[in-house]
C-alpha cells in the first residue's frame, strides 16, 4: 500500500471520528450502532462465510456432496444474521427518531 493511501485514509478517519464526537450528544447511540453491527456478524455473519469460503477453497467433491446439510445451515446463519442486523440498524434508528 502506498503511504499516501495509508496517511490519507488515517486523516481522514480521525476526521469523521472528531466529526461525530462534535455532533453526538449521546454515547449510547453509538454504541447502538456498534453492538448491532458487530454482535451480528461476529455471532452469525463471519462463522457461516467462513465455513462456505473453506468449504469451497478446501473441501473436496465428496465433502460438496456429504455436507448439504451443513452448507444449507451455514447459509441460514449468515441469512439470520443480515436479517439480525438489519434489524437492530432500524431498531436503532427508530429509537433516535423517537427521542428527537
Amino acid at each position: 500500500m502506498k503511504k499516501t493511501y495509508y496517511f490519507g485514509a488515517t486523516i481522514t478517519i480521525y476526521c469523521l471520528e472528531i466529526l461525530l464526537a462534535t455532533l453526538v450528544k449521546d454515547l449510547g447511540i453509538v454504541f447502538q450502532f456498534a453492538a448491532a453491527i458487530s454482535g451480528s456478524s461476529i455471532q452469525f455473519i463471519w462463522p457461516g462465510y467462513f465455513f462456505l469460503h473453506s468449504e469451497r477453497k478446501f473441501g473436496t467433491q465428496n465433502d460438496w456432496n456429504t455436507r448439504k446439510t451443513t452448507r444449507i445451515m451455514a447459509w441460514a446463519y449468515v441469512i439470520a444474521g443480515l436479517i439480525l442486523l438489519v434489524s437492530l440498524l432500524i431498531g436503532t434508528v427508530y429509537n433516535i427518531i423517537k427521542n428527537i
